[in-house]
């Protein structure tokens, strides 16, 4: 067989590329020689010709005569490594598996790089989110002096201990987007002396790292690699080495299938190990049976991988030098050359008049040089690398944030991701720094946050709130120093630079402002004034004197050592501060006070006011909502909810509070929980109670926006038709939770024009326990089409009753949208009725949640150990019941 020539020419005659096109871009899909394209197609017409035969027969003498020859060309057994199609494939099966570990399996943590391939460290992430585990991620530090540096960072993050958890370390041997060559070797024997296993993504390493590539001489635990990047095999063609091979006869693929059992016969050709990864069901494994011919190609035709890995490595370091001295970037290495990869070369691009240095105009510039120039190169923002040299070196970066040129030229987005690399990095007093010059008129707090660290914060805590709640609990969380990232936000805030930053609204609507964060914001325009100064403050709202002078007395003292490093009372140009409000206690009445004194103006669209704040307010003083809503935007207010624990709220208070909710012309939302208590002794006069309730209904009507109105846990007996007479606003949401109800308010809810509208309606802890009631609720139910959740639990309805309402739903099941319901009884129901009320409602496919189960003293037992058994073997009867119908999907309370 005659040696190709290198070069233009075996370009020419050994390769199907668009002739025109200069193709720069071998890493990333693997043209293959035509020499091996040529047997992907016969392999192929010998599929078509007898499929069965293929299927039965022949491609498993072809898997395992390929898997000998990689056996064979990797130095290593053929009982240690398999094909798969593509890296991602044998990354998955490995970090997803339950690897065989000295160490327990909970609490694990895997290690990794930030180097990583995108695609590994999104399985990463997944399997740490499956098993409760957490991410460790090394961030990798720029430029790399030489190796024993690099090698250093992985020292370094070893020695802050809680290695014993760390079940897998995942690292590179090429990296991907910056073609650095890792030192494996010395990396896995550091890693093994903490008793870490290693596994290596090599999906760059075999046919360009060395000459003669040997899995033997290797001490990793797991090796994945590539055959169709730089070893010439059609695509995909990959592999999965793994060291012991007890170990590899226990890997689970993703897909589990006939390998899963296989018979002795298939056993005798093969180990359990390949036949896994042999059976991925019906598919086309052509490109895998391309090795031989791949091989052959490299030996023979190319003359052996010593003189392509000469030719290759030299031209690329060649065309490296050309284009650096082309564009005067010499000199401008992130890393050393024994760490630069030799085929894969990383090279600074200079500054182009038409495109930033930004991701969004790299792969501009990617698409324009293949359309435009038939040029197929990466082209990679490597903005966490600049980032980086910039976070490790505080004072350039506030030299860099003082120069308004430069600011003035750097796209937005880069700011924020200046700020999530900080916090990735755990550097946050960058996030002070970077807020006191913030360059932009807006800062959206959500977008500071880096997500994969609030993912690995969401899963490391198993937090089951949603990723609103998480994030505050991000901001919240205690950090080494024991402060919060909120605090190094307010310190960025209150010390604005004025001449330079031009931030004039910082929002937190993505966040959550939990009462916690509402207290640390609203702080800051006390903390913006002078200590001094502090005591003197003339108070307007009506707090009691003794408990301000005590407020204020503890507040300088928690903030002494902050007020050291505050720039106090520098005037800069009011700064609104969109947030939401939880006003319980003075600070936030005193930051709503004295914001007009201050550069701060809060703005909120979402306010709970608990009767709590009457507590700190002079003995003269009624409550008055208005006292809040006076010092701020009424019209921004969308969600309104007020809560009285103690039901002290007298009649004068609530004929005030008529008066101020009258100026909430948007209210969507508004919750009145146990405020709105309609006792008749508690009025002078019973006309007083009757226009209070007149008055009610007049300001609901008025409230054209609302939607969702929550009046629970009030005393509204018999007072529902003067309430609601009238309202034909489209409600969403009615919340009538223990308010006494009786069958005459019922009377009223059905003959409400907008139950059509109702997708939530809660009904619960109302006696109901009478045959008319019980009736009214059965005809309520129907006039609500667009119902999801039900709640009509602890209301004495007879299972009968329940039955009935089954029925209904039964008969609706294909136009029905109830997914939660709710009617959990006083005592519990017998057995037999739990089983015909499952039955039933066992047949409503969209339900998803059923809360059937009353308290645990309701049921009968001497003590609450054998009450305790009951209600256990009360769950069993009903997830059994459930089992028969097929409907483990039905969640039980």
């Amino acid at each position: 067989m005659t040696k190709i020539e290198f070069g233009e020419k075996t370009r020419l005659d050994h390769y199907l590329m668009d002739q025109e096109l200069v193709y720069v871009n071998q890493g990333s899909y693997g043209p293959c020689p035509r020499f091996v394209y040529d047997e992907l197609q016969r392999i192929r017409l010998l599929q078509e010709g007898n499929p069965d035969h293929w299927f039965r027969s022949l491609k498993y003498t072809l898997y395992a005569d390929c898997v000998r020859a990689a056996a064979n060309r990797l130095d290593c057994n053929f009982e240690q490594i398999t094909l798969v199609d593509n890296a991602t494939v044998g990354v998955n099966a490995l970090i997803k598996s339950s690897l065989p570990t000295s160490r327990p399996i909970s609490n694990g943590t895997i290690l990794c790089t930030n180097l990583g391939y995108g695609s590994v460290l999104f399985t990463i992430e997944e399997a740490a989110k499956q098993r409760g585990w957490k991410v460790r991620m090394i961030n990798i530090q720029h430029p790399i002096e030489n190796k024993q540096s690099f090698i250093q960072q992985f020292q370094d993050e070893l020695n802050k201990g809680d290695v014993e958890n760390i079940r897998l370390a995942v690292i590179d041997h090429i990296t991907s987007a910056t073609a650095i060559l890792l030192p494996i070797v010395e990396l896995t024997d550091l890693l093994h002396s903490y008793k870490i296993p290693v596994l290596v993504d090599g999906a760059h390493g075999p046919g360009q790292a060395v000459p003669h590539f040997s899995l033997n001489k290797l001490t990793c635990d797991y090796y994945v690699g590539t055959f169709h990047k730089w070893m010439y095999a059609a695509r995909g063609c990959s592999f999965l080495f793994i060291r012991n091979t007890e170990v590899a006869n226990q890997i689970q693929p993703a897909n589990t299938s006939w390998g899963y059992r296989p018979s002795a016969l298939q056993l005798d050709a093969m180990t359990h190990f390949h036949l896994q990864f042999f059976h991925q069901g019906t598919r086309d494994e052509s490109a895998l049976f391309t090795l031989p011919k791949a091989i052959e190609f490299a030996d023979q035709l190319a003359g052996g991988f010593d003189e392509i890995y000469q030719y290759n490595s030299t031209l690329s370091q060649e065309a490296k030098t050309l284009l650096e001295q082309r564009w005067n970037t010499q000199g401008k290495d992130i890393v050393p050359k024994d760490m630069q990869a030799p085929y894969l070369k990383m090279i600074q691009l200079p500054d182009l008049e038409e495109y930033k240095k930004t991701e969004e105009d790299a792969l501009r510039l990617l698409t324009d040089l293949i359309r435009d120039y038939k040029l197929v190169a990466i082209i990679l923002h490597l903005r966490s690398l600049c980032i980086r040299k910039l976070i490790s070196n505080e004072k350039y970066l506030i030299s860099c944030l003082q120069q308004k040129s430069i600011l003035l030229s750097t796209p937005g987005n880069i700011f924020y991701s200046i700020g999530q690399e900080a916090i990735f990095m755990n550097e946050y007093q960058i996030i002070e720094i970077l807020i006191a010059y913030w360059p932009l008129n807006h800062l959206e707090i959500y977008r500071l946050l880096p997500l994969s660290s609030l993912l690995v914060y969401i899963n490391n805590n198993q937090q089951q709130d949603d990723e609103i709640d998480s994030i505050a609990k991000f901001l919240e969380k205690k950090l080494p120093d024991g402060s919060t990232l909120l605090d190094y936000i307010v310190m960025g805030l209150v010390n604005k630079h004025k001449d330079l930053s031009l931030l004039k609204i910082v929002d937190f609507h993505r966040c959550s402002t939990t009462i916690q964060m509402t207290k640390e914001l609203f702080r800051l325009p006390l903390l913006w004034i002078a200590p001094e100064r502090r005591s003197l403050l003339q108070k307007r709202m009506y707090i009691e004197k003794t408990k301000l002078e005590k407020y204020i007395e503890g507040f300088n003292y928690v903030y002494q050592y902050y007020d050291k490093s505050i720039a106090h009372e520098t005037n800069f140009e009011p700064m609104k501060i969109i947030l939401d409000c939880q006003i319980i206690n003075e600070d936030t009445l005193v930051g709503l006070e004295l914001q007009q004194l201050t550069p701060f103006r809060f703005h909120f669209r979402k306010l709970w006011i608990n009767n709590y704040v009457r507590q700190i307010l002079t003995s003269h003083t009624s409550f008055d909502i208005n006292l809040v809503l006076n010092l701020t935007n009424v019209d921004n207010i969308t969600h309104l909810h007020l809560s009285d624990t103690n039901m002290e709220t007298t009649e004068n208070e609530l004929t005030l509070l008529v008066r101020s909710l009258s100026n909430l012309r948007n209210l969507r939302v508004l919750c009145l929980q146990r405020v709105l208590n309609l006792y008749p002794h508690r009025y002078t006069a019973p006309h007083i109670l009757t226009n209070l309730c007149t008055d009610f209904n007049r300001l609901l009507r008025r409230l054209i926006y609302l939607r969702r109105l929550d009046l629970s846990y009030s005393y509204l007996q018999s007072y529902i038709r003067i309430l609601f007479s009238g309202l034909i606003q489209p409600l969403e949401y009615l919340n009538l939770q223990d308010c006494r109800l009786v069958s005459k308010d019922l009377e009223f809810l059905l003959s409400m024009r907008n139950l059509r509208y109702f997708k939530e309606l809660n009904l619960s802890m109302n006696n109901f326990g009478t045959r008319t009631c019980a009736n009214l609720i059965l005809q309520i139910i129907p006039r609500c089409p667009e119902l999801t959740i039900l709640s009509i639990g602890y209301c004495s309805l007879q299972a009968s009753a329940i039955g009935q309402l089954a029925d209904y739903y039964i008969k609706e099941k294909t136009h029905t949208k109830i997914s939660l319901l709710s009617f959990k009884s006083i005592i519990p129901y017998y057995n037999y009725e739990f089983d015909i009320l499952l039955q039933k409602f066992g047949q409503i496919k969209t339900l998803k949640k059923l809360l059937l189960f009353p308290q645990l003293h309701t049921y009968p037992g001497v003590n609450d150990d054998e009450r305790e058994l009951v209600a256990r073997e009360l769950y069993r009867r009903c997830c059994q019941t459930l089992q028969t119908l097929n409907r483990q999907d039905l969640e039980l309370l």
